[in-house]
């Protein structure tokens, strides 16, 4: 990261073991495996821009292998952990949004 990290989760199956996600300031979501094979960078991926401004927290769903994450862009999105990619978006946050979690 480039910035500040301020959050990080541990994923579960069906991720391989060892998988982690940090979301930063630097508005970027990574993730990174704790057992590269030998000459393997730890980085898996890396989605750019993944909010308009600092994201400041991440919660996984073990349930729904699914993460979310927040902003201070007064927004909180939701994505498939496995896919990468975006499932929704929540907005109408009239302030930065600082925590997020799941309802187990």
């Amino acid at each position: 990261h480039e910035d500040r990290v301020t959050g990080l989760v541990v994923l579960g199956a069906p991720a391989p073991a060892g998988t982690i996600v940090s979301v930063s300031w630097d508005l970027t979501i990574r993730w990174w495996t704790l057992l590269p094979a030998e000459h393997e960078d730890a980085l898996i991926d890396m989605i750019e821009h993944a909010h308009d401004d600092l994201i400041n927290g991440v919660a996984y769903n073990p349930t729904k292998h699914q993460i979310a994450t927040c902003s201070a862009d007064r927004g909180v999105k939701v994505w498939e952990a496995g896919k990468r990619t975006l499932s929704a978006t929540l907005s109408g946050h009239t302030a930065d949004v600082g925590h997020v979690a799941w309802n187990a």
